[in-house]
């Protein structure tokens, strides 16, 4: 099981998922050519740090200008919420392409201010928008999005959470158990989730702000990320080994990280496997639901 227990300590180290570059050219398909400035304090005298600093600051008012110049004002105030989680939070994932054109520090107020020339995926930040709108929430709801990673070791290919063919077992038993306790379970693939590329993947490994924006894309006010292995051992028996984590949308915090790992005897082959797992799962749901709602409780009419 140590193979196991390593994947999962990646999982929780999570994904790095900002990549830029340099604009060979003045347009890109779907894209859109902005001129923008950003600008970062100078903190111990660390320049790289701080052009950093200013290069996001830069790419979040692009994205804001592009998110403006398609929505109405009234829109932009009733959506903020939503807007700050699922795009600006992120705003690097909406830039395809970008030049940097000026750098400049000013010694007396330690501050740097960038220039940058900026490929914005307007395409992409149009889907969010329309996403955005479309999504309803009952009132007094409180809507858990769950993100959740599968792999059986042996396997080629890990079960991911936009799977379109089934889905996985962990994830089935976390839907029933916030579901009877009173959250609203909402699947991935129910929902018009135009998502960045690289988004999901970074969510469902550990990356809270790229979770934080697939919750804000759904409404959601939690999203849970989990991480379910299954394996064989030589003496037959079948271990399944979860680890999840419940974030809250508004603020990125952390509500709880639980894991569990079961022991099944043989069954046959894949429904060992599936056992293993779906004990596991049930038993850091049941945790997480019993953390959880001690910060974030459910709507009325839940079980306990």
């Amino acid at each position: 099981m140590k193979r196991a227990a390593f994947l999962l300590l990646v999982f929780f180290i999570g994904a790095a998922v900002f990549s830029g570059g340099t604009a060979q050219g003045s347009s890109h398909q779907g894209g859109r050519l902005i001129e923008v400035a950003g600008e970062a304090p100078v903190l111990n005298q660390n320049l790289a740090r701080a052009l950093q600093d200013a290069l996001q600051s830069a790419f979040r008012n692009a994205v804001t200008m592009v998110v403006k110049g398609n929505m109405a004002e009234k829109d932009f105030a009733a959506f903020h919420e939503e807007i700050e989680n699922a795009l600006l939070r992120t705003s690097e994932q909406f830039v395809q392409r970008y030049r940097l054109l000026e750098q400049k520090t000013d010694p007396a107020t330690q501050r740097m201010r960038v220039k940058v020339e900026v490929v914005v995926n307007h395409t992409h930040i149009d889907g969010v928008l329309r996403s955005l709108r479309l999504q309803t929430k009952n009132p007094g709801e409180v809507r858990v999005l769950i993100l959740v990673e599968e792999e059986i070791l042996g396997r080629e290919q890990p079960t991911l959470p936009l799977s379109p063919e089934r889905v996985s077992t962990a994830e089935r038993r976390m839907m029933v158990r916030f579901g009877q306790a009173g959250y609203t379970p909402i699947s991935p693939r129910a929902q018009r989730q135009p998502a960045a590329p690289g988004q999901i993947a970074a969510a469902v490994r550990g990356n809270n702000d790229a979770a934080c924006a697939l919750g804000g894309i759904c409404r959601c006010d939690l999203v849970i990320t989990a991480r379910a292995v299954a394996e064989r051992e030589r003496s037959g028996s079948y271990v399944g080994l979860v680890n999840g984590r419940v974030l809250r949308v508004s603020d990125g915090a952390v509500l709880a990280i639980r894991s569990r790992q079961v022991q099944i005897r043989p069954r046959g082959s894949d429904s060992g496997f599936n056992a293993a797992i779906s004990a596991a799962s049930d038993g850091v749901a049941l945790a997480l639901v019993a953390e959880v709602r001690r910060s974030v409780p459910p709507r009325r009419g839940g079980s306990r």
